[in-house]
């Protein structure tokens, strides 16, 4: 029974250790996962005369995420866009890492342009996501998040002494 218990523990910790991606219009048994060079912007208005919309998608986490860098997520966008065959990704809502939760989440839909000649964005709109600013922000998160926990564990070390000693 305790071989039971402690498997089903193991599995349960580890089985949320990736995003938790939802998909919209698309599936992924369709979906081949090849990264290529695709273009990710940010929180653009395109129009429908110039591009078609193809799919989207939500990544979140489960609480149990580990691996859920912002570099990580721009991975999945390029397998997800790649694998539609999209000419661009057009990130609308993310949520970035802070202090309490490490965790880049975000929403992006999947476009193709109408006319491959009339193309709105070059790889130099791909600014935000070049792997080095990635890696920058992320530093800085990290940086932040051992600071909040060092806090944290100061701050219960003190409060949980003031309680002991004035009892």
């Amino acid at each position: 029974m305790k071989k039971i218990l402690l498997f089903s523990t193991i599995l349960f910790l580890f089985a949320g250790c990736n995003y938790h991606i939802i998909r919209y219009g698309y599936d992924k048994s369709k979906n081949n996962t090849k990264l290529c060079d695709i273009i990710i912007v940010k929180q653009k208005t395109i129009s429908d005369s110039v591009a078609t919309k193809i799919g989207e998608v939500k990544l979140g986490n489960t609480g149990f995420t580990s691996d859920c860098s912002e570099e990580k997520a721009m991975i999945i966008l390029r397998q997800e866009a790649c694998g539609l065959n999209a000419d661009f990704v057009n990130v609308y809502e993310e949520n970035v890492p802070h202090s309490v939760n490490d965790c880049y989440k975000c929403r992006a839909d999947f476009f193709v342009y109408k006319n491959k000649n009339n193309k709105l964005f070059s790889t130099n709109d791909d600014v935000a996501h070049q792997n080095q600013n990635v890696i920058i922000k992320e530093v800085r998160v990290k940086k932040n998040s051992i600071v909040a926990m060092i806090a944290s564990g100061v701050l219960g070390f003190v409060v949980g002494a003031f309680i002991f000693y004035h009892q």
